[in-house]
């Protein structure tokens, strides 16, 4: 695209030299205005061009574009443009105003630079006037648009193999070219077939771009989540066609869990932005949250998009299928487990005729014979969001009966084919169901096509394409319409009645003036050389490296495109069974690691919560003890209150002071101590000693008001027994004056001071 700073420049340098070129051709093209009676006429009608043009870009006319409308006029019937436009437009081009400026047309690129440093790069197309004047893509038009850009239209003023002039309509500036170098190049003088959806353009499949964290696994997603990451997204446009593209770079599908509940899923080659530490670059450990996990997923629901085929089952058939009811779906069958007495696990990839994106949904079958029927069909993946009604078709399949030729299912729902493969052809699968390669020959330069591949043997599809690098490749395929195939022919004779489910084909759909201007026919021949309407557009990129096959398809070679996948397979068996190996290998390490990560993650909550639990006893046995010993204090409080008294009669032995009160001795002889104490309660002291000097003994009184008591008894004063006593100990000194010592009570617990003095 031009800037608008380049384009008025270019009006300005132009401006002059433009007029006197207009002048010199109409007075080339007009034998009047050579005259000097038609001279006056042109020197009249050059300044009223001038003023015209003037007021155009000042606004004055509230119509169409003045220069627009006269630059459509006097372009178009120059006739300097050919049928080989696009081809004679690729390659690289200097512009003569500004040795600095270029121009790279490439397929279907327009690349502007300066200095060699790209610009801007827009996809372009030839038509037969300006997109924003009702023109319409024409291989033989004269003008150079942009469809994402309408209202930019190049005229093509001259070209031919060494100059180029496009004339930029609205402005009239004419810029000016001529070819870099003279190096002869190959040229395609058919265009590309473009995806004219947003970001369906194929990208590297090798790399998957590093998913961020935000999009983990089982992350809630609505296909605005990645369409507003599309570099077009702020144009506006198709969402889930931008949706699909950055699912497809970052390898991510989407799972439905429940209502509007869409969750991530990644896709066999994801990487991570986050990989754990020492496990960079190994796409099946990055990150430890590799695999989606759900509580509401079933067990035949897709945890990752990674799907190997059992070994033992590397012989059962793939079946491929087109389904009628409700539009027109394509899909595969491929077996992936066998789970016994006859039941299968299997995958079901599908696409439909009218949608972006790609279906995979696993299934269990029951197989008996010649018929099989689905029994249970886990949550689908998609990419992008897609209808869920979509699984409900695929579970009213079940196909009752199989033709002797392979063919089989449902005159009202669909078709299911087993590929023939006599010959024992490579076998590819692909999202047109498995195809037989019979020829892959980037080399050959004959008539014949490059590559060329049947499936879909009841209805003799075909894909043919052609490549020029043997990495890029460009064709069609083409099959029997519904109604024509082996198996309707079959149906219709043994049910005895005429096929009457016919439906629209390419030959009649409304799609048909677009595609024929395109270049493309309204029949191709399938693989027994019959023309047939049902066919589409394919265009693909080979990576021999690892197996793969991708690109879009177009129904019709028009409209919406649909992802083309193809996983190619080995021509060389060893290789191809390493390959296995691998892939096993690594979806047992994921499992492990899986189960090893789950374990983990019990084992750790198990000793949180024995943490949390140990945690919680002793805050309550702190708070018990705290309890527990507040509560003796204050009963020891209380007692040591109810200890203390008075004696009223202190006659009849000597008198101590202690910290009971006083203490009257009633005998202190031959190692035996007794006295009274506090007359109130009764109280009374019995101790002994073996040497005069250390006493132990006890002391008892009346219980108090509600006090608890020991549960135990001892004798209190005249052989009353009592409930409230305590053990109390201590010694005596050398003058026999003083007795220091400790008390308890009830014979245990804490002790406090208990002294006495003459």
């Amino acid at each position: 695209m031009i800037s608008n700073k380049l384009v008025r420049k270019l009006f300005f340098i132009n401006t002059s030299s433009r007029l006197n070129n207009l002048y010199v051709e109409l007075l080339r093209d007009n034998k009047d205005p050579a005259t000097s009676e038609g001279r006056s006429d042109m020197n009249r009608l050059m300044p009223r061009l001038i003023c015209c043009f003037f007021a155009d870009d000042t606004d004055i006319f509230h119509v169409t574009k003045f220069f627009a409308t006269f630059a459509l006029l006097i372009l178009t019937s120059a006739g300097t443009a050919n049928a080989d436009n696009v081809a004679q437009l690729q390659g690289n081009w200097t512009s003569v105003n500004d040795q600095k400026a270029s121009l790279t047309v490439a397929g279907q690129k327009w690349i502007g630079k300066y200095e060699n440093k790209i610009q801007e790069s827009n996809n372009f197309a030839v038509a037969n006037n300006c997109l924003n004047h009702g023109g319409n893509i024409d291989a033989n038009g004269k003008f150079v648009v942009f469809p994402d850009d309408e209202e930019m239209c190049l005229a093509i003023v001259k070209l031919s193999k060494t100059e180029l002039n496009l004339s930029l309509v609205g402005l009239g500036n004419t810029l000016s070219y001529v070819r870099a170098g003279t190096a002869k190049q190959k040229i395609s003088a058919k265009p590309e077939t473009i995806a004219k959806t947003p970001g369906l353009i194929p990208s590297d499949f090798n790399t998957c771009k590093p998913i961020p964290e935000k999009w983990k696994p089982g992350t809630k997603v609505y296909n605005k989540d990645f369409a507003k990451h599309h570099p077009r997204y702020s144009e506006g446009g198709n969402i889930k066609g931008m949706a699909h593209a950055v699912m497809r770079q970052h390898c991510i599908w989407v799972q439905k869990i429940d209502g509007f509940d869409w969750r991530v899923v990644v896709g066999r080659n994801a990487v991570f932005e986050k990989p754990k530490i020492g496990s960079e670059g190994d796409p099946n450990q990055d990150p430890d949250y590799r695999l989606f996990s759900h509580e509401k997923q079933g067990l035949l629901d897709i945890k990752e998009a990674a799907f190997t085929q059992s070994l033992e089952l590397k012989s059962k058939p793939i079946y491929n299928f087109v389904h009628h009811n409700n539009g027109r779906w394509h899909g595969t069958i491929e077996y992936l487990k066998s789970l016994g007495n006859e039941q299968y696990l299997v995958l079901v990839s599908y696409w439909k005729g009218d949608r972006p994106g790609l279906i995979k949904a696993q299934c269990q079958i029951q197989e008996n014979g010649d018929t099989f029927y689905f029994t249970e069909c886990g949550r689908p993946i998609m990419r992008p969001q897609h209808d869920y009604a979509a699984i409900t078709n695929i579970k009213r399949l079940k196909p009752q009966k199989k033709m002797p030729d392979g063919s089989f299912g449902s005159l009202k729902r669909g078709t299911f084919s087993v590929l023939k493969n006599a010959e024992s052809f490579p076998i590819w699968k692909t999202t047109l169901g498995p195809i037989a390669v019979l020829r892959d020959n980037p080399g050959n330069n004959n008539a014949k096509s490059h590559f060329a591949a049947k499936f879909s043997a009841h209805a003799n599809g075909v894909i043919r394409m052609w490549t020029k690098d043997g990495k890029k490749y460009t064709g069609h395929w083409a099959r029997k319409c519904r109604g024509y195939t082996a198996f309707d022919q079959w149906w219709s004779k043994t049910n005895n009645t005429d096929n009457t489910r016919d439906y629209q084909t390419c030959r009649s759909s409304k799609k048909a003036r677009t595609y024929k201007k395109n270049g493309w026919s309204a029949q191709y021949q399938t693989l027994d050389g019959q023309p047939s309407s049902c066919w589409g557009s394919i265009v693909a990129f080979k990576k021999p490296l690892n197996g793969t096959f991708n690109g879009y398809i177009k129904e019709c070679g028009v409209g919406q495109a649909y992802e083309f996948t193809a996983s190619m397979g080995s021509l060389d068996p060893e290789l191809e069974r390493k390959r296995r190996e691998l892939a096993e290998i690594q979806a047992r390490r994921a499992k492990e690691e899986e189960r090893l990560r789950r374990a983990a993650e019990i084992e750790a909550e198990k000793r949180r919560r024995a943490e949390a639990e140990e945690i919680e006893r002793l805050r309550a046995a702190e708070a018990e003890a705290r309890k527990k010993a507040e509560a003796e204090k204050r009963l020891r409080a209380r007692i040591a209150t109810l200890q203390n008294g008075t004696v009223g009669d202190t006659s009849g032995g000597e008198v101590w002071q202690s910290t009971w009160g006083p203490v009257v001795v009633a005998v202190d002889a031959d190692g035996r101590f007794t006295a009274r104490y506090n007359d109130r309660a009764m109280g009374w002291v019995s101790l002994s000693s073996s040497d005069g000097i250390f006493y132990k003994g006890y002391w008892a009184r009346n219980c108090g008001q509600e006090e608890p008591g020991c549960g135990s008894t001892k004798t209190s004063r005249n052989g009353v027994k009592t409930q409230c006593w305590g053990n109390l100990w201590g010694e005596v000194n050398d003058a026999n004056n003083k007795f220091k010592g400790s008390w308890n009570y009830c014979g245990s617990g804490a002790s406090d001071d208990w002294n006495g003095w003459k």
